[in-house]
């Protein structure tokens, strides 16, 4: 794993850790729609820390081409939760579009890191 591959690795660790605990803090607090919020976001963490650990294996530790396979999933995920955003806004289902939301915000915070702490070589 490279110094940037591990930082990213790192980033993403932390920030499911961060959701976690938040999720956690919150249901205690009684604030159970709060902590299913930030549930959903320590998952997709998660879930991108699982396609990273992926792209490397099936890449054999070329950077580069793990760097691709990571940015193609961060584009085809996120895309099917786009797709279930207007889906549920089209139903007025504001519970489902939340949601997506979410996911899609922790996406988006995934693809300004990915650009800040895995700088692509030329």
């Amino acid at each position: 794993m490279t110094a940037g591959q591990k930082r990213f690795d790192d980033w993403l660790a932390g920030r499911a850790e961060q959701a976690g605990g938040r999720a956690a803090f919150l249901r205690a607090d009684g604030r159970a729609d709060e902590s299913h919020w930030e549930s959903i976001r320590r998952n997709v963490f998660s879930l991108f820390r699982d396609v990273l650990s992926a792209a490397q294996k099936a890449n054999g530790g070329e950077e580069q081409a793990a760097r691709r396979f990571f940015a193609e999933k961060l584009g085809v995920i996120p895309a099917s939760w786009e797709t279930a955003l207007q889906r549920a806004e089209r139903q007025e289902d504001t519970d489902r579009a939340r949601i997506e939301r979410v996911k899609l915000d922790a996406a988006g915070e995934i693809r300004t890191a990915l650009a800040a702490l895995w700088e692509e070589k030329p």
